[in-house]
């Protein structure tokens, strides 16, 4: 079974890809993703040029941890070239230092060891107490705060709400393409980190594997979207379309997720609870988009799926290598990922390995979009980050509502004969920008035949955006 799988529906694949990617909307994706690439290299040599800053500074002994992580623009000032100046030509002691704990003890320090400090670097000193450093360590807003190493979770913990809107369709990939799954819309929002102490974290760690083992590590969030997918046949404009080609659908429904982060593993739990049928609006939205885009209204709509309730869970797990990650310095991310869907929508079990290369990852994560099997979850940090990303996967298939039909309405909208692939193959591909608090991705999707009569495999884009509050 698994070498008919590979002979038949894997390896026909490639052809198609290097086909499809003599698009003109893959050379444009292209071209941005060389200019990003241009920006982000001069980025880091600049990055390197304030870490060599920091270098100097740390020579003379003057500067204790809390001065690596100064973001406020006003403190920031007492490294200009001016004071290191200063201080360079100040009569220092050579010999080592033990880490002071509080600018009091810096000032300390130096009247003991009779030597004078700078009156400029005394002054900054004993302006930064605890409180006002602590304030500083909080804010993350500045790129600064990126230069930090993240050594500890906490240092990458997502301390603001995320909202993001996708959009997926098949023409964002070839624009002569508007079959099987044509279309998608969802707004997303994702709640800050909580930490396992605070309210509301110990019930979004019930979901949780990871606190059998370590509950302490664990930061949590919740998420919220409302989306929509659209499912059309080949045939666009028979008014009965062919028993062995794909139903007409449309999906409404609202996800409800409990997300879990440790260090190197990210889960999701995901209730998704709607409805299919005429009561999802699925053709008055389809007639709306093709009537501004210009293009002619398809004919069989009447033909879809009866009205049901459905409700599915979904359980996504994704682990970070973390040798991988460390040692090339947070510039590439392995993650071997599993997905489970059971309702009467989905199931499903797909087993994935994705690959992220890029300018300062957040590790673990991949862009959010809305159907693909592959575990998208949400970045956890701010600051300039540009990436590339890769996935490929094998998905097992029960069922396929949007293939096979309603279950527990009393009976189908028209007959099918269609015959489900059971093991297909899903592979994606993209490209990433964040920059403070605000993403853009751009993602294609390619799926192998999911049923026996498709003529082609199935390809769409997904463009997403998201600003964080």
């Amino acid at each position: 079974m698994v070498m008919h799988f590979l002979t038949t529906q894997a390896l026909p694949f490639f052809p198609m890809f290097i086909t499809q990617l003599r698009q003109r909307y893959v050379f444009y994706f292209s071209l941005l993703f060389m200019v990003m690439l241009f920006v982000s290299t001069v980025s880091a040599a600049n990055s390197k040029g304030c870490n060599d800053l920091f270098q100097t500074n740390t020579d003379f002994g003057l500067f204790d941890s809390r001065f690596y992580t100064i973001t406020d623009s006003r403190r920031f000032a007492i490294l200009d070239s001016k004071n290191s100046k200063n201080i360079a030509e100040s009569s220092l002691p050579t010999t080592s230092i033990k880490e002071p704990k509080s600018a009091a003890k810096d000032t300390q320090y130096f009247k003991e060891s009779n030597t004078t400090p700078n009156v400029q670097t005394e002054s900054a000193l004993n302006t930064l107490d605890s409180k006002q450093a602590k304030k500083s360590e909080q804010s993350l807003d500045s790129p600064l705060s990126n230069m930090r190493a993240p050594l500890d979770l906490a240092i990458n913990k997502r301390n603001k709400h995320l909202v993001m809107v996708s959009y997926e369709n098949d023409s964002n990939f070839d624009s002569k393409i508007d079959k099987y799954y044509t279309a998608g819309i969802a707004l997303f929002y994702v709640s800050k980190e909580l930490e396992s102490n605070q309210f509301g974290a110990k019930f979004l760690q019930f979901f949780s594997l990871q606190r059998l083992f370590h509950p302490q590590s664990i930061y949590s969030s919740f998420g919220i979207s409302l989306s929509q997918e659209l499912y059309t046949p080949k045939d666009r404009f028979s008014p009965i379309p062919p028993p062995t080609d794909h139903p007409y659908s449309g999906f409404s429904y609202i996800g409800l997720s409990a997300m879990n982060r440790s260090n190197n593993f990210f889960e999701m739990l995901t209730l998704d609870v709607g409805f299919v049928g005429k009561a999802t609006l699925a053709q008055q939205i389809q007639d709306i988009i093709h009537d501004i885009t210009g293009n002619a209204r398809l004919a069989g709509w009447d033909t879809q799926l009866r009205n049901e309730f459905v409700a599915n869970l979904n359980f996504n797990l994704s682990y970070s290598v973390p040798y991988i990650y460390e040692k090339s310095k947070h510039f590439f991310d392995l993650m071997p990922q599993t997905s489970l869907a059971l309702g009467n929508a989905r199931v499903h079990l797909q087993v994935s390995l994705a690959t992220k290369f890029g300018y300062n990852l957040a590790q673990n994560t991949l862009p959010v979009t809305i159907n693909s099997g592959f575990v998208r979850a949400p970045s956890h940090q701010y600051g300039f980050s540009i990436y590339g990303f890769f996935g490929a996967g094998a998905r097992f298939v029960g069922r396929n509502m949007f293939l096979q039909g309603n279950i527990f309405a009393p009976h189908y909208a028209i007959p099918t004969s269609i015959e489900i692939q059971h093991i297909i193959g899903e592979f994606s591909w993209g490209v990433g920008l964040e920059y403070k608090r605000f993403l853009l991705t751009y993602s294609v999707t390619h799926r192998t035949r999911e049923f026996t009569t498709q003529d082609m495999i199935s390809h769409y884009g997904a463009i997403t955006i998201g600003v964080s509050i």
